[in-house]
Protein backbone atom coordinates (compact mmCIF):
# COMPACT_ATOMS: atom_id res chain seq x y z
CA UNK A 1 0.00 0.00 0.00
CA UNK A 2 2.90 2.14 0.98
CA UNK A 3 4.64 1.76 -2.79
CA UNK A 4 1.52 2.22 -4.36
CA UNK A 5 0.87 5.69 -2.05
CA UNK A 6 4.84 6.93 -3.18
CA UNK A 7 4.09 5.15 -6.82
CA UNK A 8 1.00 8.38 -6.99
CA UNK A 9 3.08 10.83 -5.04
CA UNK A 10 5.78 10.32 -8.02
CA UNK A 11 3.61 10.76 -11.11
CA UNK A 12 1.09 13.23 -10.10
CA UNK A 13 2.32 15.33 -7.10
CA UNK A 14 5.95 15.84 -8.39
CA UNK A 15 4.93 17.17 -11.48
CA UNK A 16 2.56 19.86 -10.54
CA UNK A 17 5.26 21.11 -7.69
CA UNK A 18 7.67 21.39 -10.53
CA UNK A 19 5.47 23.64 -12.69
CA UNK A 20 4.86 25.65 -9.51
CA UNK A 21 7.79 25.97 -9.00
CA UNK A 22 8.37 26.92 -12.62
CA UNK A 23 7.72 30.58 -13.63
CA UNK A 24 5.34 30.98 -15.89
CA UNK A 25 6.14 31.66 -19.47
CA UNK A 26 4.38 33.89 -21.94
CA UNK A 27 2.47 33.39 -24.55
CA UNK A 28 4.32 32.66 -28.00
CA UNK A 29 4.02 35.62 -30.24
CA UNK A 30 1.50 35.39 -33.57
CA UNK A 31 2.67 37.07 -36.63
CA UNK A 32 -0.33 38.60 -38.13
CA UNK A 33 -0.16 40.84 -41.28
CA UNK A 34 -1.79 43.31 -40.23
CA UNK A 35 -1.56 45.62 -42.77
CA UNK A 36 -2.72 42.86 -45.56
CA UNK A 37 -6.30 42.49 -42.99
CA UNK A 38 -6.16 46.33 -42.73
CA UNK A 39 -6.08 46.66 -46.82
CA UNK A 40 -8.92 43.58 -47.20
CA UNK A 41 -11.29 45.28 -44.59
CA UNK A 42 -11.01 48.86 -46.00
CA UNK A 43 -11.47 47.60 -49.53
CA UNK A 44 -14.60 45.37 -48.24
CA UNK A 45 -15.51 48.42 -46.68
CA UNK A 46 -15.15 51.14 -49.57
CA UNK A 47 -16.86 48.44 -51.95
CA UNK A 48 -19.97 48.36 -49.57
CA UNK A 49 -20.20 51.65 -49.44
CA UNK A 50 -19.61 51.92 -53.17
CA UNK A 51 -22.78 49.37 -53.54
CA UNK A 52 -25.09 51.24 -50.92
CA UNK A 53 -23.90 54.29 -53.06
CA UNK A 54 -24.84 53.25 -56.46
CA UNK A 55 -28.00 51.91 -54.86
CA UNK A 56 -29.02 54.87 -53.33
CA UNK A 57 -28.56 56.83 -56.78
CA UNK A 58 -30.93 54.21 -58.90
CA UNK A 59 -32.97 54.66 -56.50
CA UNK A 60 -33.23 58.63 -56.14
CA UNK A 61 -33.27 58.12 -60.37
CA UNK A 62 -36.51 55.61 -60.72
CA UNK A 63 -38.13 58.15 -58.06
CA UNK A 64 -37.76 60.99 -60.43
CA UNK A 65 -38.66 58.93 -63.42
CA UNK A 66 -41.49 57.37 -62.27
CA UNK A 67 -42.72 61.18 -60.47
CA UNK A 68 -42.49 62.76 -63.79
CA UNK A 69 -43.95 60.18 -65.84
CA UNK A 70 -47.06 60.27 -62.62
CA UNK A 71 -47.25 64.32 -63.85
CA UNK A 72 -46.97 63.58 -67.27
CA UNK A 73 -49.72 61.18 -67.12
CA UNK A 74 -51.85 63.36 -65.00
CA UNK A 75 -51.52 66.31 -67.81
CA UNK A 76 -52.19 64.34 -70.53
CA UNK A 77 -55.52 63.54 -68.75
CA UNK A 78 -56.24 67.13 -67.74
CA UNK A 79 -55.91 68.23 -71.34
CA UNK A 80 -59.42 68.06 -72.94
CA UNK A 81 -58.83 67.05 -76.88
CA UNK A 82 -62.67 68.21 -77.64
CA UNK A 83 -61.64 72.22 -77.22
CA UNK A 84 -58.37 71.64 -79.31
CA UNK A 85 -59.66 69.95 -82.16
CA UNK A 86 -62.70 73.26 -81.87
CA UNK A 87 -59.57 75.75 -81.38
CA UNK A 88 -57.85 73.90 -84.92
CA UNK A 89 -60.91 74.03 -86.23
CA UNK A 90 -61.67 77.23 -86.19
CA UNK A 91 -58.52 78.37 -87.04
CA UNK A 92 -59.02 76.79 -89.97
CA UNK A 93 -62.17 78.08 -90.88
CA UNK A 94 -61.12 81.53 -90.18
CA UNK A 95 -57.80 80.59 -92.67
CA UNK A 96 -60.56 79.71 -95.08
CA UNK A 97 -62.20 82.90 -94.80
CA UNK A 98 -59.86 85.11 -94.88
CA UNK A 99 -57.48 83.31 -97.68
CA UNK A 100 -57.37 85.75 -99.95
CA UNK A 101 -56.42 88.77 -97.96
CA UNK A 102 -53.32 86.41 -96.55
CA UNK A 103 -52.29 85.08 -100.02
CA UNK A 104 -52.97 88.90 -100.77
CA UNK A 105 -50.20 90.12 -97.96
CA UNK A 106 -47.62 87.55 -98.45
CA UNK A 107 -47.56 88.10 -102.04
CA UNK A 108 -47.27 92.24 -101.36
CA UNK A 109 -44.98 91.28 -98.82
CA UNK A 110 -42.79 89.44 -101.63
CA UNK A 111 -43.50 92.33 -104.09
CA UNK A 112 -41.96 94.83 -101.79
CA UNK A 113 -39.19 92.72 -100.97
CA UNK A 114 -37.96 92.00 -104.75
CA UNK A 115 -38.63 95.39 -105.61
CA UNK A 116 -36.62 97.00 -103.08
CA UNK A 117 -33.51 94.48 -103.18
CA UNK A 118 -33.72 95.63 -107.21
CA UNK A 119 -33.55 99.40 -106.64
CA UNK A 120 -31.02 99.16 -104.32
CA UNK A 121 -28.90 96.77 -106.11
CA UNK A 122 -29.06 99.34 -108.89
CA UNK A 123 -28.45 102.43 -107.44
CA UNK A 124 -25.35 100.61 -106.18
CA UNK A 125 -24.26 99.34 -109.67
CA UNK A 126 -24.90 103.34 -110.30
CA UNK A 127 -22.65 104.38 -108.20
CA UNK A 128 -18.89 105.70 -109.62
CA UNK A 129 -16.95 104.99 -106.48
CA UNK A 130 -17.44 101.25 -107.08
CA UNK A 131 -14.37 99.16 -109.11
CA UNK A 132 -16.87 97.84 -111.74
CA UNK A 133 -16.60 101.81 -112.83
CA UNK A 134 -13.16 101.92 -112.64
CA UNK A 135 -12.46 104.28 -115.59
CA UNK A 136 -15.82 104.50 -116.54
CA UNK A 137 -15.01 107.63 -119.05
CA UNK A 138 -13.72 105.10 -121.38
CA UNK A 139 -15.76 102.53 -122.98
CA UNK A 140 -15.17 98.92 -122.77
CA UNK A 141 -13.74 98.83 -125.93
CA UNK A 142 -11.07 101.53 -125.22
CA UNK A 143 -10.16 99.90 -121.84
CA UNK A 144 -9.14 97.04 -123.29
CA UNK A 145 -6.72 98.87 -125.78
CA UNK A 146 -4.91 99.94 -123.15
CA UNK A 147 -1.92 97.90 -122.19
CA UNK A 148 -2.40 95.60 -119.29
CA UNK A 149 1.21 96.93 -117.62
CA UNK A 150 -0.04 100.25 -118.20
CA UNK A 151 -3.84 99.45 -116.47
CA UNK A 152 -2.03 97.11 -113.71
CA UNK A 153 -0.09 100.61 -112.70
CA UNK A 154 -3.05 102.55 -112.16
CA UNK A 155 -5.13 100.17 -110.66
CA UNK A 156 -2.41 99.41 -108.04
CA UNK A 157 -1.84 102.86 -107.49
CA UNK A 158 -5.81 103.71 -107.31
CA UNK A 159 -6.20 101.01 -104.86
CA UNK A 160 -3.29 102.40 -102.38
CA UNK A 161 -4.82 105.94 -102.76
CA UNK A 162 -8.31 104.53 -102.12
CA UNK A 163 -7.76 102.27 -98.83
CA UNK A 164 -4.16 103.82 -97.14
CA UNK A 165 -3.59 102.80 -93.66
CA UNK A 166 -3.14 106.03 -92.00
CA UNK A 167 -1.70 104.53 -89.02
CA UNK A 168 0.46 102.66 -91.06
CA UNK A 169 1.31 103.90 -94.49
CA UNK A 170 4.09 101.79 -94.98
CA UNK A 171 1.22 99.14 -95.37
CA UNK A 172 0.88 98.03 -98.82
CA UNK A 173 -0.58 94.79 -98.63
CA UNK A 174 -3.79 95.19 -96.20
CA UNK A 175 -5.19 97.92 -98.70
CA UNK A 176 -4.53 95.10 -102.04
CA UNK A 177 -6.71 92.49 -99.37
CA UNK A 178 -9.60 95.29 -99.04
CA UNK A 179 -9.73 95.10 -102.70
CA UNK A 180 -10.48 92.14 -102.95
CA UNK A 181 -12.76 92.20 -100.62
CA UNK A 182 -14.56 95.14 -101.98
CA UNK A 183 -14.78 93.79 -105.38
CA UNK A 184 -16.13 90.22 -104.27
CA UNK A 185 -19.35 91.75 -102.86
CA UNK A 186 -19.56 94.07 -106.15
CA UNK A 187 -19.71 90.72 -108.11
CA UNK A 188 -22.07 88.98 -105.74
CA UNK A 189 -24.51 91.92 -105.75
CA UNK A 190 -24.08 92.41 -109.36
CA UNK A 191 -25.19 88.33 -109.54
CA UNK A 192 -28.27 88.71 -107.63
CA UNK A 193 -29.40 91.32 -109.27
CA UNK A 194 -28.91 89.58 -112.82
CA UNK A 195 -30.72 86.67 -111.34
CA UNK A 196 -33.62 88.78 -109.88
CA UNK A 197 -33.95 90.95 -113.42
CA UNK A 198 -33.56 87.83 -115.76
CA UNK A 199 -36.15 85.96 -113.28
CA UNK A 200 -38.14 88.91 -113.89
CA UNK A 201 -38.14 89.48 -117.56
CA UNK A 202 -38.26 85.98 -118.37
CA UNK A 203 -42.09 85.99 -116.69
CA UNK A 204 -42.89 89.12 -118.14
CA UNK A 205 -43.28 91.24 -115.17
CA UNK A 206 -40.51 94.01 -115.89
CA UNK A 207 -43.56 96.51 -116.33
CA UNK A 208 -44.37 95.51 -112.26
CA UNK A 209 -40.68 95.60 -111.33
CA UNK A 210 -38.12 98.97 -111.53
CA UNK A 211 -35.80 96.99 -113.97
CA UNK A 212 -35.74 96.54 -117.60
CA UNK A 213 -33.69 95.56 -120.80
CA UNK A 214 -31.47 98.77 -120.90
CA UNK A 215 -31.38 98.07 -116.81
CA UNK A 216 -30.38 94.44 -117.05
CA UNK A 217 -27.78 94.78 -120.12
CA UNK A 218 -26.04 97.82 -118.29
CA UNK A 219 -25.41 95.69 -115.14
CA UNK A 220 -23.93 92.68 -117.30
CA UNK A 221 -21.24 95.28 -118.62
CA UNK A 222 -20.32 96.20 -115.30
CA UNK A 223 -20.09 92.58 -114.00
CA UNK A 224 -17.52 92.23 -117.56
CA UNK A 225 -16.08 95.13 -116.82
CA UNK A 226 -15.69 94.24 -113.17
CA UNK A 227 -14.07 90.81 -113.82
CA UNK A 228 -11.78 92.41 -116.46
CA UNK A 229 -10.48 94.58 -113.36
CA UNK A 230 -9.93 91.62 -111.13
CA UNK A 231 -7.81 89.68 -113.89
CA UNK A 232 -5.53 92.64 -114.03
CA UNK A 233 -4.82 93.06 -110.52
CA UNK A 234 -4.88 88.83 -110.05
CA UNK A 235 -2.20 89.06 -113.25
CA UNK A 236 -0.05 91.89 -111.23
CA UNK A 237 -0.11 89.82 -108.15
CA UNK A 238 1.10 86.68 -110.01
CA UNK A 239 3.87 88.64 -111.83
CA UNK A 240 5.42 90.36 -108.37
CA UNK A 241 4.56 87.33 -106.22
CA UNK A 242 2.11 89.12 -104.14
CA UNK A 243 0.59 85.93 -104.18
CA UNK A 244 2.41 85.02 -101.30
CA UNK A 245 2.15 87.37 -98.66
CA UNK A 246 -1.56 87.99 -99.30
CA UNK A 247 -4.52 86.55 -97.32
CA UNK A 248 -4.48 83.14 -98.63
CA UNK A 249 -8.49 83.13 -98.53
CA UNK A 250 -8.97 86.82 -100.84
CA UNK A 251 -6.99 85.20 -103.14
CA UNK A 252 -8.73 81.58 -103.71
CA UNK A 253 -11.85 83.08 -103.32
CA UNK A 254 -11.33 85.98 -105.86
CA UNK A 255 -9.60 83.27 -108.43
CA UNK A 256 -12.80 81.07 -108.04
CA UNK A 257 -15.02 83.91 -108.96
CA UNK A 258 -13.24 84.63 -111.83
CA UNK A 259 -13.50 81.17 -113.46
CA UNK A 260 -16.98 80.77 -112.25
CA UNK A 261 -19.13 81.15 -115.57
CA UNK A 262 -20.98 84.40 -115.33
CA UNK A 263 -24.82 84.57 -114.04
Amino acid sequence: MKKISLILTVVFVTPLSAMQTQPAQPPAPVVVNNYINLDASAQSTAAAAQDNNQQAVQNVEQNVVQKTYQKMLSYMQSINYNEIKQAGQQGLDALLVHKYKIIGGCLAVVYAGIFYRLLKDYHYLCNGDIWANWKQHLAFDQLCTISQKQLAQDLVRDIQGKYMNTQNPTDHISPLAKFMQAADLEQKIIKRYIRNASWIDKCHLTSLFPTNHTKIAFTKERQERLAFVKHIFLSWTAENNMAQIMPHSVVVNSTSALAAPAA
